[in-house]
């Protein structure tokens, strides 16, 4: 979440998105791990509703209070212009595809709500490949997926298919979720010295990265070799998959306490109020990059004033979302037990 908010706060840190990509894989591995244990002495229809009626209790409060806010903004001044248009999009979960295929066009204050689609196409499809496949075959289809991940990328980029369109559709991200599936099913005993692992997959996307960048000296520095949306030549193809298997060995080092320094208490308290900043940052950032000319009347020195812009922009951030967790999620996720009481219900 870190990744993504320095990523958006003019493009500090080119590389940034790759937060979306690692959030794929975690959410892979988070709902495979739930999924499987709900499968347990379930019937079917127990088992989607406990699913569905949970992640709508997680998902749906601030996004649908978010939305509304927007309604009412619209209806109050007339904007944002383009609110009539993408509210059916926004409103069904699918302004990735909407925006990949241009019948909508791209607002900073909806931007980031693409990904959040994403996820939900995911939600709807995996629980019943959960549900009906063993787990042998269930490690058969992440492993097919992981594979033919790139596969896919590289058919769209030769059918023509855009750089930024094919980043925003579900099927480029299958293999992310597949492989945070195949952390959640790997025998323990299998991955032996997990930091080793995160090691290697960093050394090798880093060295992958300097190829790209040594071969295309106008990149940024922030970008690492990974440009947003990968348009490097061929890279799309193999570039997410680099990526997702990174994100996957620090997903099995964590799961497996390799990685302690990434359960400090002010990283965990970040973390449980991640879906907030997510969902809120964007609009926060878009509204005071508008109010900045006002600033520079009263703050004429560049420097102190983009000091001051960032303070308020993560103060700002962390503020509301805490917030939104405190007195409005929290109330939500409370009533999860009510359909299947988990030690999980604060923060799932």
């Amino acid at each position: 979440m870190l990744l993504v908010m320095l990523h958006h706060y003019r493009f500090w840190l080119d590389a940034g998105w790759v937060g979306v990509q690692l959030f794929y894989v975690l959410s892979g591995f988070l709902i495979t791990r739930i999924l499987r244990d709900a499968r347990e002495g379930s019937t079917l229809r127990g088992y989607l509703t406990n699913f569905y009626v949970r992640r709508s209790l997680r998902i749906l409060p601030i996004y649908v209070a978010l939305i509304a806010a927007f309604g009412a903004m619209y209806l109050a001044t007339g904007q944002p212009g383009t609110f009539p248009r993408l509210l059916p999009w926004a409103a069904t979960y699918t302004l990735n595809f909407a925006l990949a295929f241009g019948r909508v066009e791209l607002n900073p204050l909806f931007a980031h709500l693409w990904s959040l689609s994403v996820e939900e196409q995911f939600y709807l499809v995996w629980p019943f490949v959960v549900w009906f496949l063993g787990p042998r075959a269930l490690a058969r289809t992440a492993l097919a997926l992981a594979v033919l991940g790139p596969v896919g990328r590289f058919v769209a980029l030769a059918c023509g298919l855009g750089h930024e369109s094919l980043y925003l559709l579900t099927t480029t991200h299958l293999d992310a979720f597949a492989i945070g599936a195949a952390v959640a099913i790997v025998d323990p005993a299998f991955v032996a010295r997990p930091r080793r692992w995160v090691a290697g997959a960093f050394g090798v996307a880093a060295v992958l990265g300097g190829i790209v960048a040594i071969r295309n000296p106008g990149l940024g520095l922030s970008t690492f070799g990974y440009p947003y949306a990968l348009p490097i030549g061929l890279q799309a193809t193999w570039g997410y998959s680099v990526l997702d298997l990174v994100a996957a060995t620090v997903v099995l080092a964590c799961d497996r306490g390799a990685l302690p320094w990434l359960e400090h208490r002010i990283l965990v308290a970040i973390g449980r109020i991640s879906y907030g900043l997510y969902v809120f940052h964007r609009p926060l950032v878009t509204l005071l990059f508008r109010a900045e000319p006002r600033l520079t009347r009263f703050v004429p020195d560049a420097l102190v004033r983009e000091a001051i812009l960032f303070g308020v922009y993560m103060v700002a951030s962390l503020c509301v979302a805490w917030l939104s967790f405190h007195l409005f999620e929290s109330r939500f996720l409370a009533l999860k037990g009510r359909f299947a009481p988990r030690t999980d219900d604060r923060t799932t």
